[in-house]
């Protein structure tokens, strides 16, 4: 997790302008950042601790599949991680580690959000307006980067759908959003790679914008990023 990237263009600035980055410098350089090694690939991941939990602070990018790595770029598999359907996000964590529940990501934006109090509703939307930018980088965003005053440091890595229709897989515009995925919610129904109904939204996933600072609660059913939480 420590290869150099490039920066994301930021409002219509050339790609080939902008500065080289590592993946670290996306993250909060005032936190003391705590160290996850993957035993499964020796890969290496910072990870912070907000409120009560210790998270992952860069993307998971566990597996060997590069149809869903970032746009199929190599160059930003250190920042951006893989993006994972939702039967794949189920097993992905490792051993100590754990995919957030629903109750873990409630915790994470009232943080950061003291007015943030969920929805008693899962069937509903939680939404944030404010709780976005404490947990997005000010770099990997086209608009409206972050402060990252939790350290959470989350970049604009977009996800990946297919086209149930023509079997296309399609990348989300860079620096636009990010999702993560909960482990609540998940069925065997769950909606998984190449079959796409459009209305099978069963897990939840947190989700940032460029458009706001708001972060929202809501069910999916793209291939999102991951980022995983510390056993207790």
């Amino acid at each position: 997790m420590t290869g150099s990237c490039q920066k994301r263009p930021e409002n219509g600035e050339d790609e080939a302008e902008n500065p080289v980055f590592t993946a670290e410098d996306y993250l909060n350089s005032e936190i003391e950042y705590g160290t996850m090694i993957d035993p499964r690939d020796s890969s290496v991941y910072k990870t912070v601790k907000i409120g009560d939990k210790v998270w992952m602070a860069q993307n998971l990018g566990y597996g060997d599949d590069s149809i869903r790595a970032y746009g199929n770029a190599t160059n930003f598999d250190s920042l951006n991680g893989h993006n994972y359907y939702a039967n794949e996000a189920q097993l992905v964590c490792p051993e100590g580690w754990h995919l957030p529940r629903y109750n873990e990501f409630v915790e994470l934006i009232s943080f950061v959000d003291s007015t943030f109090v969920g929805t008693d509703n899962e069937d509903s939307v939680a939404v944030s307006k404010i709780g976005g930018k404490a947990l997005k980088s000010p770099l990997g965003w086209t608009l409206n980067g972050g402060s990252n005053e939790s350290g959470f440091s989350a970049v604009g890595s977009g996800y990946v759908t297919k086209d149930s229709k023509y079997g296309m897989v399609e990348v989300s515009t860079p620096g636009e959003s990010a999702c993560f995925w909960s482990s609540s919610g998940y069925s065997e129904e769950s909606w998984s790679y190449g079959t796409l109904s459009g209305t099978n939204y069963d897990m939840f996933a947190l989700c940032l914008t460029k458009d706001d600072d708001s972060v929202s609660l809501k069910k999916r059913n793209e291939a999102l990023s991951v980022r995983c939480v510390k056993d207790e």
